[in-house]
């Protein structure tokens, strides 16, 4: 028996905006003086921005490429045991502090106040980075 891993990594997706456009619609009107005019209309289309996304995967892409590995799998005489997602992930922080002081007032018996302030933020988000397909051969 020989066994077989393989990984098949996912790739990032295009980033894309949804955008608004006039599209034609074949159809053409006349104008004023007789010249034909084309009839359009506004759609939403989204547009690639020709930049990966850091967050979301390409699942079509992913998809082609498992169902490509496993068939050269079987092609080789491999059955598939398992397959597993690998999954990684990404994440931020930020933290300031200070401090406040206040000064005792004139007309009041009150004392100085002081002490430490402070503000932060924290996130983090996980992906598939793709798949390790298992096979054995006997």
């Amino acid at each position: 028996m020989t066994y077989k891993n393989v990984f098949v990594g996912a790739d990032f997706a295009n980033k894309r905006k949804l955008v608004e456009i006039e599209e034609d619609t074949g159809e053409v009107k006349k104008g004023l003086f007789g010249k034909k005019k084309p009839i359009t209309r506004k759609v939403e289309k989204y547009v690639d921005l020709k930049k990966k996304s850091d967050s979301l995967i390409d699942g079509r892409s992913l998809a082609a490429k498992m169902d490509l590995k496993m068939k050269e799998l079987s092609e080789d005489g491999y059955t598939v045991l398992s397959v597993s997602p690998v999954i990684s992930g990404s994440y931020s922080s930020n933290h300031k502090e200070g401090t406040i002081s206040s000064s005792p007032r004139i007309l009041s018996d009150t004392e100085a106040v002081s002490g430490k302030t402070g503000y932060g933020y924290g996130y983090g988000y996980s992906y598939t980075e793709g798949f390790i397909i298992t096979a054995i051969k006997q």
